[in-house]
């Protein structure tokens, strides 16, 4: 059973990255194979120690890597997968003065919420500071209509690409397509081997 690395150095689940080394290096210096030269158990748990501030050191440079990216971009990925509430108290933590991008992340973050009214006034203002943006207006144009499938359509603002759970199923069918080809129940069926 693998334990968390945190019990493991004993920090809590908001420690700092400083807290961290500070406990991975108390912890070094009482277990480290040179001091305790003939005890095993003391070498395992160095190794778990050594596992466990690996890992942390992983998370914090994840969480580095993830603040470095700029805000609006965060948002439109959780937007991506249909993190609705989550884009939109990212959003609300951009300072004012917001752009024509920040209002139109915002109306699809409220419309993918249900709140049509506050969608359609982050769409409307979107469309109001740069009307030559044709998103904007395809925006505004789903919130207006209510179109079953706006939400869908928005979240293509966002990104070009499929979404991951998209890509999952797509790879599940084929995986068992290509199982059918195979199967002595195809065998009729496989004209490139007759």
């Amino acid at each position: 059973m693998t334990r968390d690395p945190r019990s493991i150095l004993g920090v809590g689940p908001y420690a700092t990255e400083a807290e961290i080394t500070k406990a991975y290096r108390e912890l070094a210096k009482q277990y480290h194979p040179d001091l305790n030269p003939d005890d095993n158990w003391s070498a395992e748990r160095m190794s778990e120690i050594n596992h466990a501030y690996e890992q942390l050191k992983q998370e914090c440079e994840y969480i580095r890597a993830e603040e470095a990216i700029p805000p609006l971009e965060r948002a439109k990925r959780m937007l991506d997968v249909c993190q609705f509430e989550e884009a939109a108290e990212l959003l609300g933590t951009i300072p004012p003065p917001r752009n024509a991008e920040w209002f139109c992340l915002s109306a699809i973050a409220a419309y993918g919420m249900g709140e049509g009214k506050t969608a359609l006034s982050f769409a409307k203002k979107a469309v109001s500071l740069k009307p030559e943006v044709a998103e904007y207006q395809r925006v505004l144009r789903n919130v207006r209509t209510g179109e079953k499938n706006s939400r869908h359509r928005m979240r293509s603002y966002t990104s070009p690409v499929m979404s991951c759970s998209t890509f999952f199923v797509l790879a599940i069918i084929a995986v068992l397509v290509l199982m059918f080809l195979f199967s002595p129940l195809a065998a009729p069926l496989r004209w490139w081997q007759n």
